[in-house]
């Protein structure tokens, strides 16, 4: 039976976490995580919200793991249909998928799951409100490092106020006034080309670890490009995007990871005679 299936009492579920945002702050709960997993039934969800940082350390899960949980849909008012609520008290880690023989198991479980484009997720956004996917680009042309201090990673103690819901607030989160984002064009006749904000928790994780380290914000932005472009996004990597919609703004998608393992080896003309 498909996840989607109407429900409204709690379903125990293991899901396979392949992406975390970066904590945001909340007025409702200080800081909020975003999580997107896919189901053992192959199905892409959302798990919101997440207070990642307020969970004891050992039930804090790292990316492409399995984990056990509760769930029941989220409010109507979230018209995503792959949206859910996570029942903070029951997370239980099952086990970490490591990078092994270049990503393969990970590979076996995310890659059945790719769409051919952001414009075929957006098709399905509009068809049946499922709002997160993994698509490979045709081309990553750009990475666009934008100083936003508007947003609420550059201010978020103005978003913060005491919350019921947190008994021991975590560590203020630190200002990232960076706005990071691909630029890429689909292998879809319909792209028209696309630049995108980048959510994941490890790029502005790096910034914050980077510019401490070298004590040089300039330096820290120097190797996040060569990290998440000219590394990432490479000419020997199978780089694939992994986005998902905004709650308020349904039709405004934005990266959320990056699936990126080596490329397979070609096969050598001696190997083809064979």
């Amino acid at each position: 039976m498909s996840i989607y299936s109407e429900q409204e009492e709690w379903k125990e579920v293991e899901v396979f976490v392949v992406v975390k945002t970066y904590p945001n702050a909340s007025r409702k709960y200080q800081e909020v995580v975003c999580t997107a997993a896919i189901t053992k039934e192959g199905e892409w969800i959302r798990l919101y919200p997440i207070q990642f940082r307020q969970m004891e350390k050992e039930r804090q899960f790292k990316k492409y793991t399995w984990v056990k949980t509760r769930i029941k849909r989220a409010s109507k008012k979230d018209r995503r249909s792959d949206s859910y609520y996570p029942d903070m008290d029951h997370f239980e880690i099952i086990r970490e998928v490591s990078t092994k023989n270049n990503w393969d198991e990970r590979k076996l479980i995310v890659l059945p799951t790719r769409s051919n484009s952001l414009e075929e997720i957006k098709e399905r956004l509009g068809r049946e409100g499922k709002s997160l996917g993994i698509f490979k680009p045709r081309e990553i042309t750009d990475f666009k490092i934008i100083r936003n201090e508007k947003s609420s990673r550059a201010n978020p103690s103005k978003h913060v106020q005491g919350s019921l819901f947190v008994p021991e607030p975590p560590k203020e989160l630190e200002s990232i006034p960076y706005d990071f984002k691909y630029v890429f064009k689909c292998d879809d006749s319909r792209c028209k080309g696309h630049t995108m904000i980048i959510l994941d928790w490890e790029i502005n994780q790096a910034f914050r670890k980077w510019t401490r380290k070298y004590g040089s914000e300039e330096t820290a932005l120097e190797k996040i490009r060569y990290r998440w472009f000219e590394d990432i996004c490479g000419p020997d990597k199978d780089t694939h995007l992994i986005v998902g919609s905004h709650n308020r703004f349904v039709e405004t998608f934005m990266v959320l990871g990056v699936f990126y393992p080596k490329k397979e080896a070609q096969l050598s003309l001696f190997d083809l005679e064979l």
